[in-house]
């Protein structure tokens, strides 16, 4: 479609959408193109008009166009009740896209029907923009009016399928971040103890000792970062009787992984993993070489400037790299 100076086009769904302005002169997000609506006792649509709501009820039905990408789509609703209207059945009625191109609709003033996009978006309550529905009472402003996250409209929304509100009833979370580490609610009643305590962990998770908190295995005894809020995954009464999955460090209380073993760097926090009486039996991986301390690094390692070894064996004199 064009833009108003008729010097530039932008796709149809790129109007009014309350984000980006596409037109250069400004035009796709003007208030008075983005507000027109028809409102009249009856609407003649004719072939080719794009409006950006257009909306009229008959005793049967709610037929609105709605924008799409490439062109118009008629799209009929039944409802039950004139004044109610289930967008998520919408579906499209043949007789409907004759009826709407070539006639007259008739509507019936005091009844309305909220208008979804194809794409999942609503209008804010001033009609000068669109917001995907998903954005509705998820914390975070989207509509200029703020009409996405007023109190007493967010208090009375209904969460899609698959959300959860937090405790003060005006957010929508996704319900796999409750009890996660990660505060998604504003109040953080989604990392609360209320919240939380008891809660089953999900795959590969372990409770925490206050049974608040989950966490991966994995997480367990790795001795570098506590991940429980209460310390209990790094805990001596924990990981003294703990079986590691691959490997654990002298001293009884660390996990490490095989790859991690005389690769020259420090692992275990008693240093056990790059010892010489444990390195100097360990078989090097594949293109790696052994050390003279045991140590397995690179191939591309030796001779190149630094002491990857520990020991320095890599670096050593006569150093002819293209004997590595």
């Amino acid at each position: 479609m064009h833009c108003a100076d008729h010097n530039q086009c932008i796709d149809e769904w790129e109007q009014c959408d309350g984000e980006t302005v596409h037109c250069r002169d400004g035009s796709d997000e003007q208030e008075d193109i983005c507000r027109r609506n028809v409102d009249s006792d009856s609407v003649t649509a004719i072939m080719g008009t794009v409006f950006t709501l257009l909306s009229s009820v008959t005793e049967r039905m709610t037929v609105a166009i709605i924008r799409m990408k490439k062109n118009l789509v008629l799209v009929a609703c039944f409802q039950i009740e004139l004044t109610t209207c289930n967008m998520e059945k919408m579906i499209i009625i043949k007789a409907a896209i004759i009826l709407f191109l070539f006639g007259t609709v008739e509507s019936q003033l005091g009844t309305s029907c909220g208008i979804l996009y194809k794409n999942k978006q609503v209008h804010c309550e001033d009609n000068s923009q669109c917001v995907y529905e998903y954005q509705l009472c998820d914390g975070s402003n989207q509509c200029r009016d703020g009409s996405d996250e007023r109190e007493d409209f967010c208090t009375d929304y209904q969460c899609r399928e698959g959300d959860v509100k937090c405790a003060d009833g005006r957010q929508c979370i996704w319900k796999l971040a409750l009890c996660n580490n990660h505060i998604a609610c504003n109040d953080g009643s989604d990392e609360s103890e209320a919240t939380c305590k008891g809660r089953p962990c999900r795959n590969m998770k372990v409770h925490c000792a206050d049974d608040t908190q989950c966490i991966f295995f994995w997480e367990q005894c790795d001795g570098k970062t506590v991940h429980c809020r209460d310390g209990s995954d790094d805990q001596e009464n924990l990981c003294r009787n703990y079986t590691c999955d691959d490997l654990k460090c002298a001293d009884d209380l660390q996990c490490f992984t095989y790859i991690h073993l005389c690769d020259g760097k420090r692992d275990c926090n008693d240093g056990s993993d790059e010892t010489f009486n444990v390195c100097k039996t360990r078989y090097c991986g594949w293109r790696q070489r052994s050390c003279d301390n045991g140590n397995c690094v690179y191939i591309h390692q030796f001779c190149d400037g630094k002491d990857d070894c520990g020991d320095n064996s890599d670096e050593k004199e006569p150093c002819f790299r293209n004997n590595y």
